[in-house]
């Protein structure tokens, strides 16, 4: 039976801060209204669904929010915890006192400073073109030949919500790969050097140990310095320790990338 559904759910971004509200609308019957807050909190509302079908959708609408989010402004995100039901009513539709309508509407509250950290409050162009993205997904069908792109987006998803630095560049390092595989229908590691180079072409380059023919930037260098650490000096605790001091910019390029594809 279809009814009214409202969502209340939870969610972290450390390290990152909103300027001011925003509206969002979408020609679907979306809208949100994104304001500051702690933690954040995305209340949305859904007419016309079984119950079933409407948590399926509310769930799709927090997760988008929070994936571009992190995709936007990864480089700042300390750790984040992805979206959660707080709450959640269900009213049919025979209850309610005048017929709904299909429609989604949505209230996202994002956070204000939520740790000891610095916060990076996100600029109010850059919130603009957020808003305007998650409008263009909600309402745009995935393609299925675009798969290993959409896996590689959750891995840097799950990449930015691991607390442990060498974890995280682990994760997102296999995010590249799988990106690689999308780009070029190869995932090897010269082909990820590909991509981080064509978005910072800036990034240390040196020649590689295994291969006398290929130049591996520091990133491809710092993944094998640990991974393959009998072959490359047996000093695992220095490559953790290099990893950690390089993954803030491994995290802005993964989004760049990942973002330009």
């Amino acid at each position: 039976m279809a009814g009214k559904l409202t969502a209340l759910f939870e969610f972290e971004l450390h390290g990152i801060g909103l300027p001011r509200r925003a509206d969002l609308r979408a020609s679907s019957g979306i809208g949100a209204v994104l304001v500051p807050g702690d933690p954040p909190q995305l209340s949305v509302d859904i007419d016309g669904m079984d119950e079933a079908t409407a948590r399926a959708e509310a769930s799709r609408v927090a997760y988008k929010l929070y994936e571009r989010l992190l995709l936007r402004f990864g480089v700042n995100v300390d750790y984040s915890v992805p979206p959660h039901i707080v709450r959640a009513t269900f009213v049919p539709e025979a209850a309610q006192p005048s017929p709904p309508t299909t429609s989604v509407s949505a209230t996202f509250t994002g956070n204000a400073t939520i740790t000891a950290a610095a916060t990076a409050v996100i600029s109010e162009g850059n919130l603009d073109a957020l808003v305007h993205e998650v409008e263009v997904r909600l309402v745009t069908p995935e393609s299925p030949t675009s798969a290993e792109l959409y896996a590689a987006i959750d891995m840097h998803v799950v990449g930015l919500e691991a607390r442990t630095k060498v974890v995280r560049f682990l994760v997102l390092y296999s995010a590249l790969a799988l990106a690689a595989l999308f780009r070029y229908h190869d995932g090897r590691q010269e082909r990820v050097d590909e991509l981080l180079l064509a978005q910072n072409t800036a990034l240390p380059v040196q020649p590689s140990p295994r291969n006398a023919q290929w130049d591996e930037t520091l990133y491809t260098k710092l993944r094998n310095d640990l991974i393959h650490a009998e072959e490359r000096g047996r000093d695992p605790a220095s490559a953790m320790r290099a990893i950690e001091a390089s993954v803030q910019e491994f995290q802005r390029d993964v989004a760049l990338v990942l973002s330009h594809l």
